[in-house]
């Protein structure tokens, strides 16, 4: 079993999952970006739309592949965290995220798979802690 594997029990992931919330998730993610500058919202509102309230051709579990992917490549820090808890409640595993984080590094540069992964470990690492403190708040709790 890999390191990677082992941080998060599945006890912990199905705890989260059943204390997951997709539409209180996508408020608090559709809400940070307007509360900090107006001019944003008709943009938030568009991909929500689009890629977040059902209406998409793009499954929730894939969208996060493809988030994770892109955001592992960029260096996107809390951004890659909250897509990394997103996809783990969506039904992706941590197995899943890694070689999602791997196969995006092979394209965008090794130094992309080293942070990667070191972010899914320390976001899996956080998880398994609010786990064991059985918070039914979780997925806001991460969020500024």
């Amino acid at each position: 079993m890999d390191k990677i594997d082992a941080v998060l029990t599945e006890d912990q992931l199905n705890k989260l999952r059943g204390a997951y919330n997709r539409e209180v998730m996508t408020q608090v993610l559709s809400t940070g970006m307007p509360s900090l500058h107006k001019t944003t919202t008709k943009f938030i509102h568009t991909i929500r739309k689009a890629f977040y309230d059902n209406t998409t051709a793009i499954a929730p579990k894939d969208r996060e592949r493809c988030l994770i992917a892109v955001l592992s490549a960029r260096d996107a820090g809390l951004n890659l965290a909250m897509h990394i808890y997103m996809g783990l409640m969506e039904g992706l595993t941590p197995h899943e995220i890694a070689d999602v984080i791997f196969l995006g590094g092979i394209y965008t540069g090794v130094d992309r798979i080293s942070d990667g992964l070191n972010a899914e470990f320390r976001t899996l690492t956080a998880l398994s802690r609010a786990a064991g403190k059985a918070a039914p708040s979780v997925a806001t709790r991460m969020m500024p």
